[in-house]
């Protein structure tokens, strides 16, 4: 699979990085009232984002910010939308989430645990031989590990937003209860991902306990050199 996206990306010329870049400077022109100049292998992921961006006015693009607890960036668009100020998150890529809430991602969790139960259980009662549930545990746990990583990815993205958002308000005083994780597809509609204020002010939680995990963890390796 692997190779297979990469041999997809060679034949395209442009590695995803730089896919990433190109498609972040057209919006930030189009938002700007500036033309777009974008090769034609990546015109799908125009005309995915294309219909957020007229629906949004937009405020500031690459907006530097910085944060107390240690760390600093620069957010992708400030914007009104629907009249509210808005944090946008754009991410080009080819691969959507697999579901819209996380309620789905848990519940889809909880399926493949009850199909492993299941198969334990076929087991114990010899409906399935030894080998027999061992291979079907491997199968199931290999589709719940990829919703896990999926899940994984959105959670990722999310706390990220979140401290931009929190770096943001604290660089300029704003107000921040909205934002949005914008996933830019090849060839289909953007899927929008959004956090109201709750929803930043967890996903930030989330984000500092991780701060204070690599914190703990630098202190320990620069003790370590030290013995």
């Amino acid at each position: 699979m692997k190779l297979a996206k990469w041999a997809k990306s060679k034949r395209s010329g442009i590695d995803p990085a730089e896919r990433g870049t190109m498609v972040h400077h057209a919006i930030e022109a189009l938002l700007k009232g500036e033309p777009a100049q974008l090769p034609q292998s990546l015109m799908g992921f125009y005309e995915s984002v294309l219909p957020i961006l007229k629906g949004i006015t937009h405020v500031a693009s690459e907006i530097c910010c910085y944060h107390p607890d240690g760390y600093a960036g620069r957010a992708d668009c400030l914007a009104l939308v629907d009249g509210e100020l808005t944090l946008l998150d754009w991410k080009t890529t080819t691969k959507p989430f697999l579901y819209g809430s996380v309620d789905e991602y848990l519940a889809e969790i909880q399926n493949w645990d009850n199909r492993i139960a299941e198969a334990r259980q076929q087991e114990r009662d010899h409906v399935l031989s030894a080998a027999a549930a061992a291979k079907l545990v491997r199968k199931i746990q290999g589709h719940r590990s990829r919703v896990m990583s999926d899940l994984e990815r959105r959670t990722d993205y999310l706390m990220q937003l979140a401290a931009y958002a929190r770096a943001l308000e604290h660089t300029y005083g704003l107000t921040i209860d909205r934002a949005q994780i914008v996933l830019i597809l090849p060839d289909q509609p953007a899927m929008v991902v959004a956090m109201k204020h709750g929803s930043i002010r967890l996903m930030f939680e989330q984000f500092r306990e991780r701060l204070d995990s690599y914190a703990i963890q630098a202190l320990q390796k620069g003790g370590d050199s030290h013995e």
